[in-house]
């Protein structure tokens, strides 16, 4: 299964203010798959301290994150609005770098990377709405996207990891299953089928709430 959320609908998915992002380091992937062209949005923002946000006319990512008073971005070189699944990693050493790993098995990928060590304070300083959106900016955009497969990793993820993830996707394989990859702290498997929540299969219990009744699907990453 799959959620997909449509952008004339307003449809999107939420976690009210998890806080886990503060100073310390972490990591995120998730899956997505643009239905509506290369959407108005990025495919997620998390809290305002890391968003994505998709180029009008390229279709190309600029990530950025921002504790308030410093900044870190990059641009991605790919247009991911071409109506195919995508999976990404962004793995955060916070006295480091923000490594961007696309689509990576093996062979291929795509990877960048910018210093974030000046964003030094917790990414919950850059505003005061701390929600994790998925589809949605928050305000008054959405991205209109094919949600599924969303983990959070109170650690930092290395290139080998990300090849693990995605390779495990393409066979079908849930993310938690290699034990080569450290336990997410929190874990969307978006296989629920029906209703407006997904459930946390990682240590938190935080659920995911969907909003304006997006479409379950059968034709996600798993």
């Amino acid at each position: 299964y799959a959620i997909s959320c449509d952008a004339d609908s307003s449809e999107y998915a939420s976690i009210a203010d998890p806080g886990f992002i503060t100073t310390g380091d972490f990591a995120f992937t998730m899956s997505f798959r643009y239905n509506d062209g290369i959407g108005s949005y990025g495919a997620f923002q998390i809290t305002t301290g890391l968003n994505c946000r998709i180029h009008p006319s390229a279709g190309t990512f600029r990530i950025q994150m921002s504790d308030g008073s410093n900044d870190a971005a990059f641009n991605t070189n790919n247009n991911l609005g071409d109506g195919e699944w995508h999976t990404i990693v962004i793995s955060c050493d916070r006295d480091g770098d923000m490594d961007y790993y696309e689509d990576y098995d093996a062979i291929s990928g795509y990877t960048e990377s910018v210093d974030i060590s000046s964003v030094t304070g917790s990414l919950e300083d850059a505003g005061s709405d701390d929600n994790w959106y998925f589809g949605h900016d928050g305000v008054t955009r959405y991205a209109g996207i094919d949600i599924d497969q969303i983990a959070f990793y109170d650690s930092v993820l290395s290139i080998g990891s990300s090849v693990v993830i995605y390779t495990a996707l393409q066979a079908g394989v849930e993310i938690s299953t290699p034990i080569s990859l450290p336990d997410p702290i929190c874990y969307w498997k978006c296989n629920e089928g029906t209703g407006t929540t997904v459930a946390n299969a990682g240590s938190e219990s935080l659920a995911m709430t969907l909003h304006n009744t997006p479409t379950w699907i059968t034709d996600g990453m798993i």
